[in-house]
C-alpha cells in the first residue's frame, strides 16, 4: 500500500530537536569558556602593566624625568628593598629584592602581581636585574 504522507513523523521531529539541543549546549559551553579566557586576558594584561610600571620605577631609580613627575626619587640602597603595594583595587603587587655578588651594585627583582577572579586566585611574575648605574 502506498502512503501519501505529507510532513514529518514524531520520531523525526524529536531526533532533530535533540540534535539542535546538543549543538546549542555545545555553543553555550564554548561561550562560557571564551568569557573566562577573555576575563583572564584582560586582568593579566592589567596586572602585567602594573608590575612593569613598578619594575621601571626600580630600573630608573624613580627618575622623575624618565617616569612621571609625581614619582619620588629612589635610593638604590634604601628604597629598592622587599615590599608590596595594595593601592590598586583588584591587584596586590609584591616584590622581593636579592643582591647579586657584584659589590652590591646589582640587584635581582622578582615582581609578582596577585588578583582573584570568579575562577580562583591568579598571578603573573616578572624577574629582572637592575644596576646601581642604570647600565642595563
Amino acid at each position: 500500500m502506498i502512503s501519501k504522507q505529507n510532513g514529518f513523523s514524531l520520531l523525526e521531529v524529536s531526533i532533530a530537536l535533540s540534535l539542535i539541543a546538543v549543538g546549542a549546549l555545545g555553543l553555550l559551553k564554548m561561550q562560557v569558556f571564551i568569557e573566562q579566557r577573555a576575563l583572564y586576558s584582560y586582568q593579566s594584561l592589567e596586572a602585567m602593566s602594573l608590575a612593569q610600571s613598578k619594575m621601571d620605577w626600580f630600573r630608573n631609580h624613580g627618575d622623575a624625568t624618565v617616569s612621571a613627575p609625581s614619582f619620588v626619587m629612589a635610593n638604590f640602597d634604601t628604597s629598592i628593598v622587599d615590599g608590596q603595594d595594595d593601592s590598586h583595587p583588584l591587584y596586590l603587587l609584591q616584590w622581593e629584592i636579592a643582591n647579586v655578588a657584584l659589590l652590591g651594585n646589582v640587584k635581582t627583582v622578582q615582581m609578582t602581581a596577585h588578583w582573584s577572579n570568579p575562577f580562583g586566585p591568579q598571578k603573573v611574575e616578572l624577574k629582572s636585574q637592575i644596576s646601581r648605574f642604570s647600565e642595563y
